[in-house]
């Protein structure tokens, strides 16, 4: 499955495009889930919209609600699995991103 992108400078681009380097949790034609290789948590996820874009806002809207979608679909499988009161879910958007300025949640 390609990214849609408009360079290849962006470090989540690359995930997407190398996913056989990576667990994926959930995928689809719009959005890829993956544990996050750096992560710091015991259970640290990172779903990424397949097309690149700065902000929530900046994607197109079936792609926007797809990737909300799976979040929420994640959160629940967390929290089903994990027993856990609670779950930090927390949206990247342009520069606050940290990962080549595009969305991303991380869980």
């Amino acid at each position: 499955m390609q990214v849609q992108k408009n360079g290849a400078d962006c470090a989540l681009c690359q995930m997407v495009l190398h996913t056989e380097k990576l667990p994926v949790v959930y995928s689809n034609q719009h959005v890829l889930a993956v544990i996050d290789p750096a992560g710091k948590a015991a259970c640290h996820i990172q779903v990424i919209p397949r097309q690149h874009a700065s902000a929530l806002l900046d994607l197109q809207p079936e792609i926007a609600t797809n990737v909300t979608y799976v979040v929420a679909l994640i959160n629940m499988a967390i929290s089903n699995v994990t027993e856990a009161d609670g779950l930090i879910v927390l949206p990247m958007d342009a520069e606050s991103a940290y990962q080549g300025n595009a969305q991303h949640f991380h869980l």
